[in-house]
This record gives structure tokens, sequence and C-alpha cells, in this order.
């Protein structure tokens, strides 16, 4: 795993400064029990004996602020400029910022210790980008700026304009601020295709 791009998708946390990186620990463990299929069966067994607890996080005051407050961006169209404000109407603090000179400490050369005769390849890109020509696009900036996770650019080449949606970023149908910050109605989330590099999507995001 890339560990920067783990940080851009915030699989780590934005405010990180030293990483240390292990590996990928899910594949070791799968690679033992390919090895020594025995170990499969205490697996098993150990499962049996995990006993269940529930945590109850409705009668967390702190849970139900920070709750309101995810829920005011995602799902009501509160802008990002805003969560830090109402963070400090709940005494939060602000949500931290990007540190940019990470130190990186690896300590394994890769995740997978044996790659066999065919070796392995590594994806660099990940996600679809999805495009579409904005037909009456007045470029307010509107859409771009209301985006919460910087998924969207809108680029113009040869007089046409086109959005771009990296969608490893993107919430997609789950958001729609974009298309509901756009005053001329050009952008349209069931006009948005798989570039030609991408894998085709019919009916848009919403399959």
């Amino acid at each position: 795993m890339d560990t920067l791009k783990a940080q851009s998708v915030v699989i780590v946390l934005p405010e990180s400064k030293h990483i240390i990186q292990l590996g990928n620990t899910s594949l070791a463990f799968v690679q033992k029990l390919v090895l020594r299929p025995e170990r499969f069966n205490e697996l098993k067994s150990f499962a049996k004996e995990l006993r269940a607890s529930h945590c109850m996080f409705a009668t967390s005051e702190l849970f139900k602020n920070i709750y309101s407050i995810e829920l005011s961006l995602w799902y009501c169209s509160m802008p990002m400029s805003a969560y830090s404000d109402m963070s400090g109407t709940y005494k939060l603090p602000p949500l931290p910022t990007e540190v940019k000179n990470i130190t990186i400490e690896k300590r394994m050369s890769r995740d997978i210790s044996h790659l066999g005769s065919k070796g392995i390849n590594i994806v660099r890109d990940i996600g679809v980008p999805l495009e579409s020509d904005l037909i009456g696009c007045i470029k307010c900036g509107k859409c771009t700026s209301e985006c919460p996770e910087g998924a969207l650019s809108i680029v113009e080449n040869g007089g046409t304009i086109k959005a771009v949606i990296r969608s490893e970023l993107s919430a997609e149908t789950a958001c729609l601020r974009c298309e509901q910050a756009c005053p001329s109605e050009a952008l349209s989330f069931n006009n948005m295709r798989a570039n030609k590099k991408g894998r085709p999507i019919k009916g848009g995001l919403n399959h």
C-alpha cells in the first residue's frame, strides 16, 4: 500500500508525522493459512471462544455532537468551511491540517515476501476517472468549491468544458452537493461516464 495515497483517502490520519509501515498483515495471515492448513481449524476453535460485547454510543454526548456535525456535512449540504465552526460550537477541536513532510519507516520491503515465478503487478492508479461534458457551464466554480473531498475538477480543452471526478475520493451520489450547487444545471451525475481508459459505467453513478 502506498502510504501517502492511504493518507489522501483518510486511511492514515492527515496529521500523522511519522508512519511505521509493517506491511499487509492480512496477506501475511492468509499466506500462513495456505502453507499450514491445520491452523485454520485452530482459528475456527478460537473464534467460537470469542464473546461479543455491545458498545452503546447513543448515551454519549460527545458522540451525539460529532454525529450531528457529520450528518450536517454529508446529508444536509453544510459547507466544509463550516465544519470547524460547528465543532467550536460543541467545544470540539478543529479538523487537523495535513502534514506535508511525513517520515515513513518501512519494516518490510514488500507486503508479500515470496512473489513466485510470475511476480506481481502493482496498481498505481486506483479508481476510475469519471467525466462528462458540461453544456451551459458558466465557469463559476461553485461545484468544485462544494466538493468536500476535492474530487471534482473542471477542465477545458479545445472549447469543450468537462467535469472530471476522481471516483476513489468521491462519495458520489451519497453527496450530490456539486450537482446541487450548479446554477446552470450543467452538471448531472446521470451523465457521468468512465473516460476512455476506464471501465464503462452504465446508467451513471447510481449503479
